[in-house]
């Protein structure tokens, strides 16, 4: 598959998914539906604005993208982990299908927000309620 075409279908799947997540979780909170929407919005005007023009592969993406795997490295710990950024809307089925050494991140997650649209060995800062981590971003792919 053509890079641009790898974009395409991305950028499709994300407005029907933006869709069915708004609908299945937000349902009638207008508020925390129109900031979901604003995120999605804004996730896909980044992509197009940095990366439209880019020839993607598949198997070596330049960014963090909603479906992407991305291996990183624990800074504190020096573990390689890698995560598959997914949707909130099949996460039980996406995470039941995952190898067990991939953890499912939803993209409204801490960690799967934190990931999106970093690139290569850039620095991942995630703040939980249990401390800080820190990744360094090692591949990633779809």
């Amino acid at each position: 598959m053509s890079g641009g075409d790898l974009l395409k279908r991305h950028l499709a799947w994300i407005e029907q998914d933006k869709l069915e997540v708004s609908e299945k979780l937000f349902g009638f909170d207008y508020q925390e539906k129109q900031q979901y929407e604003s995120f999605v919005e804004s996730y896909v005007k980044k992509i197009c604005d940095i990366y439209g023009d880019t020839v993607l592969d598949e198997n070596d993406l330049p960014f963090v993208a909603i479906t992407s795997h991305v291996t990183v490295i624990d800074e504190a710990e020096g573990e390689r982990l890698t995560f598959k950024i997914i949707s909130p809307n099949d996460s039980d089925s996406v995470v039941a299908q995952l190898d067990d050494d991939v953890i499912g991140a939803s993209y409204l997650s801490i960690v799967g927000k934190a990931m999106l649209l970093k690139g290569k060995n850039e620095r991942v800062e995630v703040h939980t309620p249990q401390g800080g981590l820190c990744y360094r971003i090692e591949k990633i792919s779809m």
